[in-house]
């Protein structure tokens, strides 16, 4: 017989789980996270930056903190203040770079800190569509 535990916490995450297909979120799910949340702390985890779920996290009335590009940061949304994160090393990163463009030398490097998106080029035909609402 398996031991009952309380649930302390519930992390949802949006693209292919919460939103639906239209990047939308039903009604009648947004009025059972709010109820649950009165309860239980829901928080959004996402591979998304701060900037592309803040509209998500209003919409459902959380007080939580958020989790972006897949746990390497943790954020406020209620005043847009770092809680912890994790960066990769330069010289990893560097690396990483090089090598990529050994193999494809026109490779676009795009670097997400904190809540900015940073670029070396920009190419259009390369957004996504959230990318678009934020350049």
């Amino acid at each position: 017989m398996s031991e009952q535990r309380d649930i302390r916490l519930i992390a949802i995450d949006l693209d292919g789980t919460l939103l639906r297909s239209d990047h939308t979120i039903s009604h009648a799910t947004i009025d059972a996270i709010q109820t649950l949340a009165q309860r239980i702390p829901i928080i959004i985890a996402t591979a998304r930056p701060p900037r592309s779920s803040r509209a998500f996290h209003s919409l459902l009335a959380l007080t939580t903190p958020s989790i972006h590009y897949n746990g390497a940061l943790v954020w406020n949304m209620i005043d847009s203040t770092l809680i912890e994160h994790r960066l990769i090393n330069a010289g990893v990163s560097q690396r990483l770079i090089s090598a990529a463009r050994s193999i494809h030398p026109d490779v676009i490097v795009n670097i997400e800190r904190m809540d900015r998106w940073f670029t070396d080029r920009i190419d259009e035909k390369f957004f996504t569509a959230t990318a678009r609402s934020f350049v």
